[in-house]
């Protein structure tokens, strides 16, 4: 079914579920059957057209862990904004992953996801998992950056690769200068030939890389290009626990959320006016995160989704103390309970459950 989702001609949906429902048994002994053998097809859903304009996404694969096929490269979600994974199986890293993939995100229900400890007592564990939602912008900006710098070394090695050797040798001149692949031989490798040898060729010694001194003005600009991190927009989560907790446990929780993400929101923030600094002082060159480019237009060009920020932007020196925490919710899925308001059942509800 995945399979011809991904293969959907259309990019007009606003809302998908996907669901594999359990079906009940006497005996809770057995395991829970996998319909979902393989999730490889989610990959190439998420790079679809079929996920382009979609806002409402639910998809509960029971005991998975599916949130690296959500975060794959080349992927078409930059428009979700409210994401319901409940039953899979999501981990701190998971979670990172998601908010670093989802940049819209709104609403995330991880109802019987195992994302908190399964203990009587949880010390720490809502504080940690603030700080994490808050600072997930910061692991967005690096990877931007990585991204920026490795297109920059392609790009140097490339240059430096045609003017050694010309166009001809640069495909080998660069696979020259990669590492070698860890790890033994296959076993019928043979380490020695029959067949004559050419005669040597004197292998291409490209440079390394010093410290951008080298590089052609138009790549020493790119060089200086910084990633400012962007401002979260969580506005619930949604979890469930081990069991219901009473209003003062549940209070307390909240509170400790609250805390880690002031802490969490006081890195992006530190950062920031690190940045803008620099900015002021002219040693970089300051960009911010502006549209949704797919990631294939990214790969080609990696300030595609990015613009420059000047002295005179509004954003600049904002600070971002003021941020209210997501509302957290821990009602479950069920319409019983004491639900959040504005949390993300409801909004699923009212969207995801009324789809004709």
């Amino acid at each position: 079914m995945i399979t011809h989702l991904a293969a959907w001609p259309s990019s007009s949906l606003r809302r998908l579920s996907v669901v594999q429902d359990v079906p009940p048994t006497l005996d809770h002994s057995f395991a829970q059957p996998i319909v979902f053998f393989s999730l490889e097809p989610l990959t190439a859903l998420c790079r679809s057209q079929t996920l382009l304009n979609v806002q409402h996404f639910r998809l509960r694969i029971p005991s998975r862990q599916i949130a690296s096929f959500l975060s794959t490269p080349l992927g078409n979600l930059h428009n979700v904004i409210l994401l319901d994974l409940s039953t899979t199986n999501v981990t701190n890293d998971g979670l990172a992953a998601i908010l670093v993939r989802f940049t819209r995100l709104e609403h995330l229900i991880l109802d019987d996801c195992g994302l908190v400890a399964r203990a009587v007592e949880i010390s720490g564990e809502f504080a940690a998992l603030g700080m994490l939602c808050a600072s997930s912008m910061l692991k967005r900006a690096r990877q931007k950056e990585k991204e920026i710098k490795e297109f920059i070394e392609a790009k140097r090695l490339l240059a430096v690769a045609e003017r050694y050797a010309g166009p001809a040798e640069t495909a080998s001149a660069i696979l020259e200068t990669g590492k070698r692949h860890k790890g033994r031989k296959g076993v019928a490798t043979a380490t020695f030939s029959l067949r004559e040898k050419p005669e040597p060729k004197t292998k291409l010694s490209v440079p390394a890389n010093r410290g951008g001194r080298d590089l052609p003005p138009a790549l020493a600009s790119l060089a200086k290009v910084r990633v400012l991190p962007s401002l979260p927009c969580l506005k619930s989560l949604s979890t469930t626990t081990f069991s219901i907790p009473t209003p003062t446990v549940a209070s307390e929780w909240r509170h400790d959320f609250a805390r880690g993400w002031r802490d969490g929101l006081n890195m992006v923030t530190a950062t920031r006016m690190r940045l803008f600094t620099s900015r002021a002082n002219g040693i970089i060159r300051l960009f911010k995160f502006n549209s949704f480019a797919t990631d294939r237009e990214v790969e080609a060009a990696p300030l595609q989704c990015l613009s420059e920020l000047d002295l005179e932007d509004p954003e600049f020196g904002a600070e971002l103390a003021d941020t209210e925490p997501p509302a957290l919710c821990f009602a479950g899925s069920g319409a019983q309970g004491d639900h959040t308001e504005s949390c993300g059942h409801l909004s699923s509800w009212e969207i995801l459950d009324t789809a004709s």
